[in-house]
């Protein structure tokens, strides 16, 4: 998912939460469009559209509120009824850090998983639409060096919400590494395997009873230590950043995001 991305910025995004920034209007972000807060971000990435055209072939859009990013944040999408040959057709998320891309506009620090005290991500979203056909994800990239997304060495997916092609992936094709519970009481079936190529590594949780999690938390410091202790990622890998998003493989819906927040260290 490599796209140059486009920067949407206003010079009083620094005063998020205050009156003034609260009095700007709805921002409605297009493809390939970033809008930054702090250490957030939104952006739509439509990697897989080929020679769709935005407006004729499919319309997608992300609506937020300046001063509320990452909270209240709207998805809505609508793609051709047939499913997307390569998997899915678009990402649309907000992120916390450098998710993947070049640009480093929303910034953290990246750390290797050994040195990490604190990682979770809490959620509270609504969907509505062609269920079957598209994800709701955590997904996070580690790299050999810290920020370089050239150096990327494993995808990471949490599955809060499961397309009905995906789930059969993960329980019938997938590899499967084993299942992890968290301190929630959620038991994750694990799977996921390295690059026979020698690229990145897929590694997906899914919850082993496949029912989505619109509201709750993800124990990621715990999720990347799992991995560590089946010896499938090393310690010394970085984390850089996060995304809550939406793959869309086919068809409508859209997902209301009211409240996101990452706790990092």
């Amino acid at each position: 998912m490599k796209n140059t991305r486009f920067i949407v910025t206003l010079a009083l995004l620094v005063l998020s939460g205050s009156a003034e920034a609260a009095s700007y209007p709805p921002i409605s972000l297009g493809d390939d469009s970033l809008y930054s807060v702090g250490p957030y971000g939104a952006f739509i990435a439509p990697y897989n559209k080929g020679s769709f055209v935005f407006g004729k072939d499919y319309t997608e859009a992300i609506t937020l509120m300046s001063a509320a990013l990452p909270n209240s944040v709207g998805f809505s999408w609508k793609w051709p009824e047939i499913s997307c040959t390569k998997g899915v057709y678009v990402f649309s998320y907000v992120e916390y850090g450098d998710y993947d891309y070049t640009v480093k506009q929303p910034f953290i620090t990246p750390k290797q998983i050994n040195n990490i005290a604190m990682l979770f991500e809490s959620h509270a979203a609504s969907f509505s639409g062609e269920l079957q056909n598209y994800n709701v994800i955590d997904d996070l990239f580690l790299t050999r060096n810290a920020a370089d997304n050239s150096t990327n060495t494993a995808e990471v997916e949490v599955f809060l919400h499961t397309s009905a092609a995906a789930a059969y992936w993960v329980q019938y094709q997938l590899p499967r590494i084993g299942t992890f519970v968290d301190p929630g009481g959620i038991s994750w079936i694990v799977g996921g395997e390295a690059s026979s190529s020698g690229g990145t590594a897929d590694y997906v949780f899914m919850p082993a009873n496949e029912k989505d999690i619109p509201v709750g938390t993800s124990y990621l410091k715990l999720m990347l230590q799992y991995l560590v202790g089946q010896n499938k990622i090393s310690g010394s890998l970085y984390f850089n950043g996060v995304a809550f998003g939406v793959e869309v493989k086919q068809g409508s819906g859209s997902m209301n995001l009211s409240s996101f927040a990452v706790t990092f260290d």
